[in-house]
């Protein structure tokens, strides 16, 4: 083995890394390479964790990592006529810790035609180092960068989909990062669910999609305030039940109903199906009709007391029940601090 490692070694380093002052280019094994400090790519990380999510991040970091391992790869591959797995195998770790990012060192290797295990440890980790000066310790591994090297260097090598993850962590509190990697088909469910991270989409589309949910989260905003602020009127002109009901129905596009031990109080109906409906499903008893017209109910109560309920029927399932939910808080409130929603119940009114 310790051959084996001298061998993997000079195929990394021999004239490995070159500096043209005069084109002020540097490559590694002739392909061109940039330096940049590791405090300059824990910023890149922290920024792309705030302004994509960790989710987001951590699969466009995946990613990152390991289009940098297929393309190290590529150039070992292009380069050597040596045939031996095991060694090419090997030089990826050596290259890895080449660039300064991981000291890795490799633990058990196992090949054959159509299965891999790869394990080893991962020292000094920079992920690992900037991730906690950044949000200081964590409850899961976050070497990403070096997760999708391993995987996509072994799988470029290998020929078949591997997949590396990370076992232990030192952002975690372990003593030193390690990590494993095998053939995606030998992999547990829980890591083979690594693979949908590299078939995402491009970091382009990631922020599209962060700007589209964006985008519509504040047009709810404005719409939500929009409506607060007519809501507002409505209790401030003193309104009558069915009026303030009259705009719910109308904001939501849905019937409203007030009902109490199914006599009607109060409704809104938007159209005669929703009406057909709710006199289906409380005189007739078919509860197929929740499904149909998608009926949901709040209690409304007050001082500990039920006043009734509120039933809401809509063609689509509700997307603002969150919304709706205040604007029966709300009326609830002013109703009852006004005390003018009374239900026919004297002691009550």
């Amino acid at each position: 083995m310790e051959e084996k490692k001298m061998n993997t070694h000079q195929l990394v380093f021999d004239n490995m890394v070159r500096i043209n002052p005069q084109t002020a280019m540097i490559t590694m094994n002739e392909e061109r390479v940039a330096m940049f400090s590791v405090e300059a790519l824990g910023v890149l990380r922290r920024d792309l964790i705030s302004t994509l999510g960790k989710e987001r991040a951590k699969g466009f970091l995946l990613r990152y990592g390991w289009a940098c391992g297929e393309k190290a790869a590529e150039s070992i591959l292009s380069k050597t006529n040596r045939k031996s797995l095991e060694e090419l195998l090997l030089a990826g770790p050596s290259l890895h810790t080449a660039q300064g990012l991981v000291k890795v060192e490799a633990d058990r290797l196992e090949v054959d035609d159509s299965t891999l295990y790869f394990s080893g440890y991962w020292k000094n980790s920079f992920e690992a180092e900037e991730h906690q000066h950044h949000y200081g310790s964590t409850n899961e591994a976050v070497c990403w960068i070096l997760e999708g090297f391993a995987s996509g260097y072994l799988t470029k090598v290998f020929g078949k989909d591997v997949l590396a993850h990370e076992e232990k962590c030192v952002a975690k509190g372990d003593a030193h990062c390690s990590f494993i990697a095998k053939t995606k088909e030998h992999c547990e469910k829980v890591h083979q669910a690594y693979d949908r991270y590299y078939k995402a989409d491009s970091l382009a589309n990631e922020l599209d999609h962060l700007y589209n949910e964006l985008e519509t989260m504040n047009q709810n905003i404005i719409a939500s305030d929009k409506i607060q602020e007519e809501l507002t009127n409505v209790f401030l002109e003193d309104k009558g039940l069915t009026e303030t009901i009259g705009f719910i129905a109308n904001t939501l596009k849905r019937s409203i109903i007030i009902d109490y031990y199914k006599k009607e109080i109060e409704s809104v109906f938007v159209c005669e199906e929703h009406k057909d409906a709710y006199y289906n499903w409380t005189d007739k008893f078919n509860y197929l009709e929740e499904d149909k017209k998608n009926i949901q109910t709040y209690q409304v109560r007050a001082n500990n007391i039920n006043l009734g309920r509120m039933v809401v029927l809509g063609n689509e399932k509700m997307s603002m029940k969150e919304e709706l939910r205040e604007c029966c808080r709300k009326i609830r409130n002013f109703k009852r601090s006004a005390r003018c929603f009374c239900l026919k119940k004297p002691r009550e009114c």
